[in-house]
């Protein structure tokens, strides 16, 4: 009795085999899924936010590095203002047509003064007042497909960054 129950056992093992590695390897693939959503690799999370900084430090651009096609996202831009500039009473922030090309800005604050297109990249023109020392200005942008956006942004005569977004359905 005890050795037919133990070889109904064993078959009964033999049969579910190949089924426990399936399980066990969805289960695995399910963490590593969770995991990357937290942390960010899915969108907002722990690691989801990216800053770049210019060579020189004086301006820098916060931005999603993986974003999902159809959704808005934000780019946040910050620098200090030169005296040259402060004295100007406005200064412009370009940002690259290559990127633009795939992507609709739905809002910008604080809103630009006027904005101007020129041969590879299009200026946004603000107003700065002689008591601002760091400014911040926020692109809500909406992206139209899938795919690796390459962005560069930069200020009128000054400093760019370039950054790397890729964009899934």
């Amino acid at each position: 009795m005890r050795k037919k129950e133990l070889e109904i056992v064993k078959e009964a093992w033999e049969i579910n085999q190949p089924g426990l590695w399936a399980q066990r390897i969805g289960i695995v693939l399910l963490c590593l899924l969770l995991t990357a959503a937290m942390i960010g690799l899915l969108g907002p999370g722990l690691i989801g936010k990216q800053r770049v900084f210019s060579a020189a430090r004086d301006f820098d651009v916060s931005y999603y590095p993986f974003i999902r096609s159809l959704s808005q996202n934000g780019l946040i831009i910050r620098f200090t203002p030169e005296e040259s500039t402060i004295k100007a009473q406005q200064f412009g922030i370009w940002i690259a047509k290559s990127y633009l090309s795939n992507l609709e800005i739905k809002q910008i604050l604080p809103k630009p003064i006027y904005e101007e297109s020129q041969n590879d990249r299009l200026v946004f023109y603000f107003r700065v007042s002689p008591t601002q020392n760091k400014i911040s200005i926020n692109f809500l942008i909406e992206t139209n497909r899938p795919e690796i956006a390459k962005g560069e942004i930069g200020i009128l005569n000054g400093s760019n960054v370039r950054f790397t977004q890729v964009v899934y359905p």
